[in-house]
């Protein structure tokens, strides 16, 4: 089981930031940046490993998001590289303008799947008006004519890229113009920030408040018990050392409220290690009264 166990995690480690980033669900993108966060962290590391080990549910379940997560960044990595030759030949684009195109559309669709941004998810993210002022345009209409080349009434990346492209080739002698790709790339990424906090609070609010609440209890209560942890070694409390540890890695926190929410299974064995954890820090509590 071990080995079964840091076979999955070795193949993890090896997916590059630019593989994960070629993933278009950020929730996906943040399993991804979790596992690796767990895995640079000894104590986390090994607490997944024993839970991994001892809990045949989650063991399952584990493995079939592994598969899961194994087959989606394969086809994103396929489809980035594909993107990349298309943009690299037809717009002159480098690597870099690529990237960091790539991370600007992704924010204006978080947990897009489709690869495609629609009028409703540009009024979302707040940008329509950003995009109209940066690029010229006299409405959203002029500029979704220029870049909806296929008249679908929806941008895909190869699209929002190119019209991008097309709009800045020209330059411009005003210097508030934002004449370059890079300029309006860098930008809009700036103008889109105040919205992210929004977007991701709104992205919470429609998915099961209550398990994000219990979450969030776990997290601080492992936060909290820290300061009691118990002495010796065993399974149990190296579970709960990785707990400690885990609580406060952002990535891995992030990571673990989204498997803890999306999926039940999984959810359940959430559940039961925080009782088993409970348990052990209450033992340690009453023994250090005495």
């Amino acid at each position: 089981l071990a080995s079964s166990f840091f076979a999955m995690m070795d193949e993890f480690a090896q997916f590059t930031e630019r593989d994960i980033n070629s993933v278009q669900n950020q929730r996906l993108r943040a399993l991804f940046e979790g596992v690796q966060a767990g895995g640079r962290d000894p104590k986390v590391l090994r607490a997944f490993e024993v839970l991994y080990e001892d809990l045949i549910p989650l063991r399952v379940a584990g493995k079939m998001i592994y598969r899961n997560l194994k087959e989606i960044v394969t086809k994103s990595t396929e489809r980035q590289k594909e993107e990349e030759m298309k943009l690299q030949t037809i717009a002159g684009l480098t690597l870099d303008q690529i990237d960091d195109g790539r991370k600007a559309f992704m924010k204006l669709s978080p947990d897009g799947t489709d690869g495609e941004l629609s009028l409703g998810q540009l009024v979302d993210a707040g940008v329509v008006e950003t995009m109209v002022e940066l690029l010229g345009f006299e409405n959203f209409d002029d500029l979704m004519v220029e870049f909806d080349q296929d008249r679908n009434g929806k941008l895909n990346f190869e699209e929002f890229m190119i019209g991008i492209q097309r709009c800045t080739a020209g330059g411009g002698d005003d210097e508030d113009t934002y004449c370059t790709v890079g300029d309006v790339l860098g930008e809009l990424q700036n103008r889109m920030a105040k919205f992210e906090a929004q977007q991701n609070t709104s992205s919470l609010e429609k998915r099961q408040q209550k398990y994000n609440a219990r979450y969030d209890n776990m997290v601080q209560q492992f936060k909290e018990w820290e300061s009691i942890s118990p002495n010796g070694d065993g399974r149990m409390v190296e579970i709960l050392r990785g707990c400690f540890a885990g609580a406060k890695n952002k990535e891995v926190v992030d990571a673990l409220r989204i498997v803890y929410v999306d999926y039940s299974a999984l959810r359940m064995s959430g559940d039961l290690i925080f009782g088993l954890m409970e348990k052990i820090v209450k033992s340690a509590t009453r023994k250090k009264k005495l």
